[in-house]
C-alpha cells in the first residue's frame, strides 16, 4: 500500500539520521547483536516471536502522539497499542509526558465531586469588636525566650491588632502553657439589633488582652494611637513588641 511505503520510506530515514540505530545497524553488518535484525533495510526488534519497528528519537513522540489520540486512552490502553507494533525506549515515561500535555485530557480531566468556586468576603461589621480574624503568625526568629510564633487576633471593622506570643502554633500549648492572665479573652459588644440591657453580651470573639503585666487603657480599636497592621512591621519588630511585657 502506498501509505504502508511512505511510512517505510521515513522509517528508514530516520533510522539512517539517528546515531544510536546507525551503530546498531553497523554492528548488525558483521555479526548478531541482542535481538535486532535487519529486514529490506529497516531495523527491527525480536519481542516475543514478534517483529517490531525499531522507532528513532525523532518519530517516537508522534508515533505515541497518534496512538493517544485515536481515542484519548490512558497509559496503559496506549501503551498495549503501541507494543504490538513498535519499539520505544522507556515507553511509559514517555507516553506519560505525553498525555500530561495532551490539551483535549486536559479540559476533560475535571476534578469529581463539589467543584471549587469564587472565594466570597467576609464582611467586616457594622460596628468595631464585632467581628474577628483569628490565626498564628510563624514560626519566626526564636527570642531569648523561646517565642518564635505570635496569636494574631483582627478587628474586622477598624483593623485594630491584638498579639500574643507563642512556642508554637498549637492550640494545645497556647492554652496550657500561656499564663491564664496573659491569654486573650473576649468581650463582645451587642450586635446592633440586640435589646440594649445595659450589660455586656459575653462571647468568645471579642479580644481584649489583660494581665498584670499588660496595659489596660489600650488605645480604642480606629483610634489614630491604635497599633499597626501586623503586615507594617517586620516579624522582628513584631516579635520585639508583643514580648516586652510578656512574662517568661
Amino acid at each position: 500500500m502506498i501509505v504502508q511505503n511512505e511510512f517505510h520510506e521515513r522509517l528508514m530515514k530516520a533510522q539512517r539520521e539517528d546515531e544510536h540505530l546507525k551503530t546498531i545497524m553497523k554492528i548488525l553488518d558483521s555479526h548478531s547483536y541482542e535481538d535486532y535484525k535487519v529486514d529490506k533495510n529497516i531495523l527491527y526488534k525480536q519481542k516475543n516471536g514478534a517483529k517490531l519497528f525499531v522507532v528513532p528519537a525523532s518519530m517516537r513522540r508522534q508515533i505515541i502522539k497518534n496512538a493517544h489520540e485515536n481515542g484519548h486512552f490512558s497509559v496503559k490502553k496506549t501503551k498495549e497499542l503501541i507494543i504490538r507494533d513498535y519499539h520505544i525506549p522507556s515507553l511509559e515515561e514517555k507516553i506519560k509526558n505525553v498525555i500530561l500535555n495532551c490539551i483535549p485530557c486536559i479540559l476533560a480531566d475535571r476534578k469529581s465531586g463539589k467543584q471549587e468556586s469564587i472565594l466570597n468576603p467576609i464582611e467586616k461589621g457594622e460596628v468595631p469588636l464585632q467581628i474577628y480574624h483569628v490565626d498564628h503568625l510563624g514560626p519566626m526568629t526564636q527570642t531569648g525566650k523561646g517565642y518564635k510564633c505570635l496569636f494574631v487576633v483582627v478587628d474586622a471593622f477598624s483593623k485594630f491588632v491584638w498579639l500574643q506570643p507563642t512556642k508554637t502554633t498549637s492550640t494545645k500549648e497556647f492554652l496550657e502553657k500561656t499564663p491564664p492572665k496573659t491569654v486573650c479573652h473576649f468581650e463582645a459588644l451587642p450586635l446592633p439589633d440586640s435589646p440594649a440591657d445595659g450589660q455586656n453580651n459575653t462571647s468568645p470573639s471579642t479580644p481584649n488582652v489583660k494581665g498584670d503585666d499588660v496595659d489596660e487603657e489600650t488605645p480604642t480599636p480606629g483610634h489614630s494611637g491604635s497599633s499597626a497592621g501586623v503586615g507594617e512591621l517586620t516579624d522582628d519588630q513584631i516579635m520585639e513588641q508583643s514580648i516586652t511585657k510578656t512574662p517568661t
